[in-house]
C-alpha cells in the first residue's frame, strides 16, 4: 500500500503554503520558521510531493510552492534521505509528468533532476530510458514534460553523461 497523508496535518500544510505568498513580513517569518520545523518531520517529503502530484483541485501556486520545497529539502537533506523515499519521489514525480498545469509540469522536472543529479545518474537507471519511452507517448504533456527532465538532467548531469 502506498503512503497516504493524515488528513489533518495535510490541510495543515496546505494552509501554510496558501499563506506563503502573503505581503506581511510578519506572516513570512512565521511560515519559514513553521516550515523548518515540519522539514524535520519524517514523512515531511511525502506530503510536499503528494500535494504536487495528487492535489489537483488545488491552485497550481501552492503546487508549485510545495515542489519547490520538495526540491530544495532534497538539495539540503540529500545524505539524510532515505534511498526508498528518493526512490518513490522519482517514480512518482515521473508518472506525474503529464499533469496538465505547466507550472507543476517544470517543477516536477525540477525535482527529479535533483535526484538524480544529487544522487548520480548511475544511481537511477532507469530514468533515462523511462524519459525516452514517455517521448513516444500520444499526450502533448507528457512529451513535454519528458523534455523537460531530459534537459534538465543532461544540464546538471553532463559530466556523468559525457
Amino acid at each position: 500500500m502506498e503512503w497516504q497523508p493524515e488528513p489533518e496535518s495535510l490541510a495543515q500544510l496546505i494552509q501554510l503554503l496558501k499563506s506563503t505568498n502573503s505581503a506581511d513580513n510578519a506572516v513570512q517569518q512565521q511560515n519559514n520558521q513553521r516550515l523548518e520545523q515540519l522539514s524535520q518531520v519524517p514523512d515531511f517529503i511525502n506530503y510536499l510531493l503528494f500535494v504536487l502530484i495528487f492535489m489537483k483541485d488545488e491552485d497550481s501556486m501552492v503546487r508549485t510552492v510545495a515542489g519547490l520545497l520538495l526540491k530544495n529539502n532534497v538539495r539540503q537533506e540529500f545524505n539524510n534521505i532515505p534511498a526508498s523515499v528518493l526512490d518513490y519521489v522519482v517514480r512518482k514525480s515521473i508518472d506525474g509528468i503529464g499533469d496538465p498545469d505547466t507550472m507543476v509540469r517544470h517543477t516536477l522536472g525540477t525535482v527529479v533532476a535533483t535526484v538524480v543529479e544529487k544522487g548520480k545518474l548511475s544511481s537511477w537507471p532507469e530514468v533515462l530510458p523511462r524519459l525516452m519511452q514517455l517521448l513516444d507517448s500520444n499526450e502533448y504533456p507528457v512529451v513535454e514534460g519528458s523534455w523537460d527532465i531530459l534537459c534538465k538532467i543532461c544540464e546538471g548531469c553532463h559530466k556523468q553523461l559525457e
